[in-house]
């Protein structure tokens, strides 16, 4: 909030940083009171069923051409189910955790099938890189969790600091044959809009630009000062890379905040049950994965699906007669 105190439109970034607070807020309410009275077990076995009923509905109008979305004549593009389709995913390990794949094995079975093939068919290429990320945690995870702690932090930290140079080492290093292959996903343009929105984290290392500055970047003065041959990317909105644009909002501060809020998410683990830091592990680095590619780093629905996630999390196999 300091922040918006220099960013462009200050009213906007209010509006803004309200979105995002919301579902934080709210996910806390849900922890408290879950701590305080665990849900049902059939809430967990219907937000399940929920799923899979979503993931069917999503598959079907990719596989057969939008026939609701026609019907009802809305806006209709594959791309349209992206976010759901994350959504989905983020979600998918915790409640496979709470319904518990030894004591309803076909619900989890179901829900697991339908979750990823909806992923693979989908236009979300931000899924299937957390779909990866997740599989490479999940055999990660088997390792002595000191070890697959340090690493995980490397990795993490890492990226968290290297952003005002992503867009430029990720052009250097990406073959060509890379970003042909993943064209569909835009990936050219995406580095052009990692270099312009780098270079501006460069230009203001410190304090950034304030805060959701990113939507009115094109119109910043320094838009002036960024390469032209990315300039334009500017006016895209968003970074589309969640660790980047706190770097160009908030600076070397908000990149300090992200890094402590991911050392102690991996110090909560630490202390939760095998099974609960597993999957915690998994949407943590899935969650991470998604964030370096897409979406804005501020948008409500994602931090509702991020903080529903947790707060699932928290859930304890114990609180439960039938969550285990």
């Amino acid at each position: 909030m300091v922040t918006l105190g220099w960013a462009l439109r200050p009213a906007l970034g209010l509006f803004s940083w309200g979105e995002a607070v919301l579902p934080v807020v709210s996910s806390a309410i849900l922890i408290v009171s879950w701590r305080a009275a665990p849900p049902p077990p059939w809430m967990v076995r219907g937000l399940a069923v929920a799923m899979v009923i979503a993931a069917a509905l999503i598959a079907a109008e990719l596989l057969l051409d939008f026939p609701l979305r026609n019907f009802f004549r809305e806006r209709v593009g594959t791309f349209i189910h992206n976010r759901p389709v994350v959504t989905l995913f983020l979600l998918l390990a915790p409640v496979i955790a709470l319904v518990g794949f030894r004591r309803r094995r076909t619900l989890c079975s179901v829900l697991l099938l339908a979750g990823v093939t909806t992923i693979l068919i989908s236009d979300s290429e931000a899924a299937k890189l957390g779909l990866l990320a997740a599989a490479g945690t999940f055999a990660l995870s088997y390792a002595p969790f000191a070890r697959v702690r340090l690493l995980l932090t490397v990795i993490l930290l890492g990226l968290i600091w290297m952003q005002p140079f992503f867009g430029s080492t990720v052009a250097k290093l990406m073959p060509d044959t890379v970003i042909e292959a993943t064209k569909g996903g835009h990936s050219r343009e995406r580095i052009e809009l990692w270099q312009a929105f780098s270079d501006v984290a460069r230009r203001y290392p410190v304090f950034g630009t304030g805060f959701a500055s990113s939507p009115h970047m094109g119109n910043h003065p320094v838009a002036a000062k960024i390469d032209s041959a990315y300039r334009q990317m500017l006016k895209i909105g968003h970074p589309h890379n969640a660790f980047l644009q706190v770097w160009v909002e908030l600076g070397a501060v908000g990149a300090l905040l992200l890094s402590l809020l991911v050392l102690w998410v991996l110090r909560c683990l630490a202390g939760a049950p095998d099974k609960i830091r597993r999957v915690g592990l998994i949407t943590l680095m899935s969650a991470s994965a998604i964030a370096l590619v897409s979406h804005g780093a501020w948008q409500g629905w994602w931090i509702s699906a991020v903080a529903l996630a947790a707060a699932l999390l928290t859930v304890r196999p114990s609180s439960s007669k039938d969550a285990s």
